[in-house]
């Protein structure tokens, strides 16, 4: 498959956003860019499987018609062990490791869900940055939606309808910021971790499962830009990164 390079419309909005302010300066690069006409697996992201799913296919449980990758992993087995994933996971390129944010836009839809522990239960659908030793994660039910390891369900979510994500993780502060549909839904410290710098999605343990559909999914790495409003950007359908809200 043929390198992406950030979109000239991407670019152009950037630009457009960032002279809204006196102030405003913006620098945003793109990571990747998930397309629907094929699995992750041929577009550079790498599947691992342990558990119970180290032995269901890749197409048994994920699948691509040209507008979505569709999640079905419920009903393939749990444990009460978090071990037991289906995860991607995309290796952030070496160009992007002194970059001080890192976003991850996606839309998704979870049209099922099922776990054997609470504590774990956010990884049946879940998106994970890791960057600078940092990491950030959030996870995605029908009925709520977790932040590092927050539960919490904000007025009139509904996850079985589509809904737009954003996930920022902030290294310099050791910081993330967590948005639905452009509303800053939850904002705290990062964790640390030992893992190389990367992206991480869909099933990430043992003890939830999920079926899901996710037709959006853009990574962006650089400085933060001032706003407008992020909803109005969902809606232009171009993923950029905002003002952090401090």
């Amino acid at each position: 498959m043929p390198v992406r390079t950030i979109a000239p419309a991407i670019a152009a909005a950037v630009f457009a956003a960032a002279t809204l302010t006196p102030a405003g300066h913006a620098h945003a690069e793109l990571i990747t860019e998930l397309a629907f006409d094929s699995l992750p697996s041929a577009q550079g992201w790498t599947l691992t499987k342990s558990g119970p799913h180290a032995n269901d296919s890749e197409a048994s449980m994920f699948a691509v018609d040209g507008t979505a990758l569709t999640q079905s992993t419920v009903g393939k087995g749990m444990g009460f062990s978090s071990p037991g994933n289906a995860t991607y996971r995309y290796d952030t390129p070496i160009e992007f490791e002194d970059a001080p944010t890192v976003s991850l836009f996606f839309t998704t839809r979870v049209t099922a869900h099922e776990q054997t522990r609470q504590d774990f239960s956010f990884g049946g659908h879940r998106f994970s940055i890791v960057h600078d030793g940092q990491t950030a994660y959030v996870g995605i039910k029908p009925g709520e939606l977790n932040a590092m390891r927050s539960y919490f369900t904000p007025q009139g979510f509904d996850g079985t309808a589509v809904n737009t994500f954003q996930l920022t993780l902030f290294t310099d502060t050791k910081s993330y910021e967590f948005y639905l549909n452009g509303q800053l839904v939850r904002q705290g410290a990062s964790e640390g971790s030992g893992l190389a710098d990367g992206l991480f999605i869909l099933d990430g343990t043992g003890t939830a499962n999920a079926n899901a559909e996710v037709t959006q999914l853009v990574a962006v790495a650089g400085t933060a830009i001032p706003e407008p409003a992020t909803a109005t950007l969902i809606a232009l359908g171009l993923p950029l990164l905002i003002k952090r809200s401090r």
